[in-house]
């Protein structure tokens, strides 16, 4: 399990430099997904170039039991989609209907973001219920 995580974070810090186009918007997010497991890595670093301005808050958004969402981009916009993908869910579970697969809320996610211009980059990691593989 250590040398899981030591991979997860090594691969995480080669490609942090390149996951925006924007230096002026930090952070980056990789996921792995394996028999019956998914891994959700998240650079919290919010800074300029190679100058460090502080840590973000929570990037990542469990939306239920087998579906996580990683988040990287604009702080702003990361806050309001948290809340909205929250609501979503909490509506979902309020009229009983049944948890969403990776694919299904991959899709409504992104229709949510083609509605409105968010400057995000959003990684969907889950477990298929029949299966039990990770996506």
């Amino acid at each position: 399990m250590e040398r899981f995580v030591f991979i997860l974070l090594l691969l995480l810090l080669v490609f942090s430099s390149h996951a925006n186009d924007n230096p002026g918007v930090g952070g980056s997010v990789i996921a792995m997904a394996g028999k019956g497991c998914v891994a959700l890595g998240v650079d919290k670093r919010f800074g300029i170039g190679g100058q460090l301005v502080g840590c973000g808050g929570p990037r990542v958004v469990r939306v239920n039991s087998r579906l996580l969402l990683g988040l990287s981009g604009l702080e702003t916009d990361l806050m309001t989609l948290m809340e909205e993908v929250r609501a979503m869910e909490t509506l979902r579970r309020v009229r009983g209907l049944a948890a969403l697969d990776p694919a299904p809320f991959a899709g409504g996610l992104s229709a949510l973001l083609y509605r409105k211009r968010y400057y995000l980059q959003p990684v969907v990691a889950g477990l298929t219920p029949t299966r039990g593989q990770g996506q």
